[in-house]
């Protein structure tokens, strides 16, 4: 039986079988933080709403090639001191108020 849940602002699909209720994919934004660097400024950045299995396959869906790379990483992605991936050393975040912490 497969049941689509409705959570705050999630939407989730999961499966239940006898022995339980597994997720299969949730709904996740992607946003990346802002930043101030050289002169230049910008705030958060929504990118858009996804249906994935975790937050890291959410953000490869939506940002792709835009993702910083690290091949000396296990999965290929440089990632900030949180452990979230980042496009332009701006971290990536599954809500606006992470994203927008520290420069709007």
């Amino acid at each position: 039986m497969v049941t689509a849940l409705k959570q705050s602002t999630a939407t989730a699909i999961t499966y239940t079988n006898c022995c339980g209720a597994f997720l299969i994919m949730k709904e996740f934004e992607v946003w990346t933080e802002g930043f101030a660097v050289t002169g230049q400024s910008s705030g958060a950045v929504f990118h858009g709403k996804v249906m994935a299995k975790s937050f890291d396959e959410a953000c490869i869906k939506l940002l792709g090639s835009s993702l910083d790379k690290d091949e000396s990483k296990p999965d290929g992605y440089r990632r900030n001191s949180k452990g979230n991936m980042c496009v332009w050393a701006c971290g990536c975040y599954d809500n606006e108020d992470e994203a927008r912490a520290y420069f709007g």
